[in-house]
């Protein structure tokens, strides 16, 4: 079985005062080739909610509170990683 790191790419966001979520975007690929991870899962940790790469790694994710929000990041074949995201309201 091939186990390699997850690469995460997020974009930075802030949430926009009264806006009812913020899309974060990003792409999942192996770190060490650059190839995109299809079907990786994220669990946002704080609603439990689950979404789900598509087949060119790329995701989307709504977030709806501000502070750290803790992601979990798993597939197939890859070692699962946790990642803290600090979201603040923009001025």
């Amino acid at each position: 079985m091939r186990l390699s790191t997850i690469l995460a790419v997020l974009c930075c966001c802030k949430l926009q005062y009264g806006q009812q979520s913020t899309p974060v975007t990003g792409k999942f690929m192996e770190k060490s080739s650059d190839i995109p991870i299809s079907n990786a899962i994220i669990i946002l940790e704080s609603t439990s909610q689950e979404f789900t790469s598509n087949d060119n790694g790329e995701f989307k994710i709504h977030l709806t509170e501000t502070g750290e929000q803790m992601l979990h990041i798993s597939a197939v074949d890859y070692i699962t990683k946790r990642f803290s995201l600090y979201l603040q309201f923009a001025n």
